[in-house]
């Protein structure tokens, strides 16, 4: 090993001038609206799109230690939140150059560390405070369903003084606050401000109830002869009698849990619909597959009670991805969605319409695996040269075994982890089997689960309790007809009960396929850790502004002066390095605050709202003036827009859905993105010397002769 150039020389210190220069490629990745890169490779000529700044360092060469510390880092917060990678490089760049303006104003290491680090950390707990519970929306859009109900409901059921009518309690308990308000002041929700619903909704909700009671009246016996001969209309007040309201029986109480199930589900779908239009960030048709996913996870109503909504699970979600077919086929199904050869597809055929045996392996389904940790017997000794005739009746032998097994068992599906033996395949199609290989775990935990399977590792160990019943097998279809792509067929899997849904993505080009597929599991995980943690964060750069305010105020705490620390241990030793951190807490502070000026000004411009970012910043600037005489609103930040977002919504809706868009951002990924990116820049910020490892010398070169890209 050799040591290599010190980082910090005359031009600055160079890890942190990579770090900008490697974080300025994803500048455009912020925002809505996004744009793609292509990277290509000089020695192949191999192109890859990209759109996101996890993809993008997956597919640059990163030799430097520095890059390869930055992917490290972005990959890991991919892996663990599949969200916030954009923003986490951004401001990996744009603290790294604050940093290098504090350097060259001369602050020393130790105070730009500690200091940075407290600062963030203030501004996370104050922001904690900003989150938005889930709880909160579902009780507004509780709210404004029944409000939206009633006003259709106040025109079919006019009041009547003779007798107390009959009708549903979410149809009749909003009627009296509505007759209240029409003089009193109009209440702070407005009718289509958030939820957008219409009347229209409620005649079908009484259309539905009106059919039940008729159908549950004429088998039940509860009407006499003379109602039988004339049809009335049983759910208006005005046709309805005293006696016959007062004669329900357990209609009513039917009644009553079918409508309070009913317009749960709806108020439970419509909640998801709005959250994921909020956390959709411009990709509309990936959060539209994602809300679909969540109906077919989730077909029935939760406990209102509760006012919690059902987690979205995404482990028991997969994609299935389909060139050469139009997006408008994307779709999610039911079970489990593949492509698999035209033999197999034929296989298929013969098999549909039919409850079938499974197995499930959890390796490879060839002569030669063995377990992970298997030990072979030590006292084998080579006693011929060659064993092709030897591994021809082995492999043979074992084939003959394991569609034996198959046959007495009476299996004709079998998924497998691993690879399978090309032989076997042609045996299994002989035999109308059919073979799933490279399938995913949770793809064989939700078949087990689904159809009491037992997950083997060898077909050996297969005994009747470890098969799997009642899954059918059947051709995909797309509006009625099936699909072939490069002479393989889709095919669906499925089983009653399957909590697995595959969302099917197609695209005509290929490049676009991939962007597609990781914008739709971003979506996914946006929807599940909003469910998961029960609170979003308001988005459009409300938080990041309101840590501007927030550092604002830090600053001036500093510039007020304080009184003097008589309880310090030490007080010649410490007291220089207070009066250090207080000369200089601003100036880091400020350096903290350019980097969050920078992501909005950045997201700002790349929204299409302003020519330049320096037009962005101007409003920025104006805004933390304007707000810096008087303490910060916290419901600036909760409840309203800031000003700059009052010139157009940062999602791309329509001009009708202008007023009532939203965005939301996920709480502990924006949280954990900001520690990542800061503790990333301070570790190389703290690293002085590159030491370079290998075999080969390498001559010593100065500064000068080195172009840092």
């Amino acid at each position: 090993a050799q040591y290599g150039y010190n980082s910090l020389q005359k031009g600055g210190h160079i890890g942190l001038q990579q770090l900008s220069a490697l974080a300025a490629t994803g500048r455009m990745f912020l925002g809505p609206n996004k744009t793609c890169k292509f990277v290509v490779d000089e020695s192949t000529y191999q192109t890859a799109l990209t759109s996101s700044a996890f993809r993008l360092l997956d597919n640059l060469d990163l030799t430097s230690g520095v890059g390869q510390l930055l992917n490290e880092t972005v990959q890991a917060h991919h892996k663990a939140y599949k969200t916030g990678t954009s923003s986490l490089l951004f401001l990996v760049g744009a603290w790294s150059k604050a940093i290098l303006e504090c350097l060259n104003q001369g602050l020393p290491f130790p105070i730009l560390v500690a200091v940075m680090s407290e600062g963030l950390e203030s501004c996370i707990e104050a922001v904690k405070t900003q989150h938005i519970l889930i709880k909160d929306i579902f009780k507004k859009v509780e709210y404004e369903n029944e409000n939206s109900k009633t006003l259709s409901a106040n025109d079919l059921f006019k009041p009547c003084s003779s007798y107390q009518p009959k009708v549903h309690p979410i149809l009749m308990k909003p009627l009296l606050p509505i007759q209240q308000q029409k003089s009193a002041t109009p209440t702070s929700y407005p009718l289509q401000s958030f939820l957008g619903a219409k009347d229209s909704s409620v005649d079908s909700v009484v259309q539905s109830l009106w059919s039940v009671s008729l159908s549950l009246k004429h088998g039940s016996g509860f009407r006499t002869a003379s109602f039988q001969r004339k049809p009335r209309l049983f759910h208006s007040r005005h046709l309805m009698t005293p006696e016959e309201s007062q004669d329900e029986g357990p209609c009513s109480s039917i009644l009553q849990e079918f409508s309070s199930a009913s317009a749960t589900r709806t108020v439970e779908l419509t909640c998801i619909r709005i959250l994921g239009e909020a956390l959709s960030h411009g990709n509309k048709s990936a959060m539209k597959l994602v809300t679909e996913a969540y109906k077919l996870q989730h077909p029935e109503a939760f406990d209102a009670a509760q006012r919690t909504l059902h987690i979205f699970n995404v482990n028991k979600v997969v994609t299935c991805c389909l060139p050469g077919l139009s997006e408008n086929h994307s779709s999610v199904s039911s079970g489990y969605v593949t492509l698999v050869s035209t033999e197999k597809a034929a296989v298929v055929k013969r098999l549909q319409d039919k409850d079938l045996q499974i197995l499930l392996i959890s390796g490879d389904m060839t002569e030669k695996y063995r377990h992970l940790g298997f030990d072979g017997p030590s006292n084998m000794k080579t006693v011929a040269g060659s064993f092709d005739g030897l591994e021809a009746s082995l492999e043979e032998e074992w084939l003959n075994v394991t569609t034996e097994v198959l046959s007495q068992f009476h299996i004709k599906i079998v998924m497998v982890k691993g690879m399978v033996s090309p032989n076997l395949v042609e045996k299994c199609v002989s035999l109308n089997i059919l073979l799933i290989s490279c399938v995913k775990d949770n793809v064989l935990e939700a078949f087990a689960e689904a159809t009491g399977a037992v997950i083997m590792t060898y077909v050996t160990q297969v005994k009747e309790y470890c098969v799997g019943h009642g899954v059918r097998v059947d051709l995909w279809r797309t509006d009625n007809d099936t699909v072939e792509i490069n002479n393989q067929a889709v095919i669906q899997i499925k089983a009653t009960e399957i909590p697995l849904i595959t969302a099917v993505i197609s695209s005509h080009v290929i490049s676009k396929l991939w962007e597609m597929e990781d914008q739709f599991w971003t979506c996914a995980y946006r929807l599940h850790h909003a469910l998961s943690e029960q609170q979003v964060f308001p988005g459009a750069g409300s938080i990041e502004l309101y840590c501007l305010h927030h550092l604002l105020k830090l600053q001036k705490l500093d510039s007020t002066p304080k009184a003097d620390c008589n309880n310090i241990l030490f007080p010649s030793t410490l007291s220089w390095v207070t009066e250090t951190v207080s000369l200089y807490r601003p100036i880091v502070l400020q350096a903290l605050a350019n980097g969050w000026t920078d992501y909005l000004s950045t997201v700002m411009f790349n929204t299409g709202m302003y020519l330049t970012e320096l037009e962005a910043r101007l409003v920025i600037q104006h805004h933390l003036q304007n707000a810096g005489e008087a303490s910060f609103p916290p419901i600036l930040a909760r409840r309203e827009s800031i000003d700059w977002c009052n010139r157009g919504q940062l999602l791309d809706v329509s001009s009708e859905e202008t007023s009532t868009a939203k965005v939301y951002d996920n709480v502990t990924a924006k949280l954990e993105a900001w520690r990542r990116s800061l503790d990333l820049v301070l570790l190389v910020l703290q690293t002085d010397t590159e030491i370079v490892t290998g075999s080969r010398t390498k001559p010593s070169v100065t500064t000068e002769e080195v172009t840092f890209l």
